[in-house]
């Protein structure tokens, strides 16, 4: 969360700065910095989004290689191939004209910076909802596979399923909590541009 703070430290300190000065006008030059120091921020954020969809494919590529001995049935292993595929590159697309700031006005770099948070806000909303209807898909899988509904190739314990359900439950309920609190700061960044914007309008 310290980076999180930081940054909106940063913006505080950008508002107070040009409320700070005689004429009311923009610090372009301190916006441009802080413009630039998220797009490092941001292409940081999405390597260890690639590096960790590397390692879970990897990790799929790991289980097929099991072949008999995958304990379940290898079109479920595809699909979650297919899914992390899915996700990486859409969340590539959103995020397609976001990388870097090219050379704008005070009231053109501020409307970039507010796409980028609505961007973000989306990538979190639907990253939350994909890893929710995962963990119930897979609480359903148990449940149904118990019952002797659903095909499996070597049947787990009910104790293995519950300790499953369990840890991937406390998983997602984290990423929940961090999504609430992420996009919760990315609404305030957008409050703060329009209280920004209205500045610039006063002036």
């Amino acid at each position: 969360m310290t980076a999180i703070d930081d940054e909106n430290t940063g913006w505080d300190a950008l508002a107070t700065r040009w409320q700070a000065q005689p004429s009311g006008a923009p610090d372009v030059q301190a916006l441009q910095r802080e413009v630039h120091r998220r797009s490092r921020r941001l292409r940081m954020v999405w390597s260890i989004e690639v590096v960790l969809a590397v390692l879970s494919l990897a990790n799929c590529v790991r289980a097929l290689s099991l072949g008999e001995r995958l304990p379940v049935p290898a079109g479920l292993v595809w699909f979650l191939i297919g899914l992390i595929i899915a996700m990486t590159g859409w969340t590539l697309w959103q995020r397609r004209r976001q990388w870097r700031a090219k050379a704008l006005d005070a009231r053109a770099l501020m409307a970039f910076e507010a796409e980028r948070s609505r961007t973000a806000l989306r990538i979190w909303r639907v990253s939350t909802w994909v890893s929710v209807a995962l963990w119930t898909a897979m609480t359903l899988w148990a449940l149904f596979t118990a019952q002797g509904r659903m095909p499996m190739v070597q049947v787990a314990p009910p104790a293995a399923w519950g300790l499953n359900i369990v840890v991937n439950a406390l998983v997602v309920a984290v990423f929940a909590v961090a999504a609430w609190v992420i996009c919760r700061r990315h609404r305030q960044r957008l409050q703060r541009w329009q209280s920004l914007e209205r500045m610039m309008d006063v002036d």
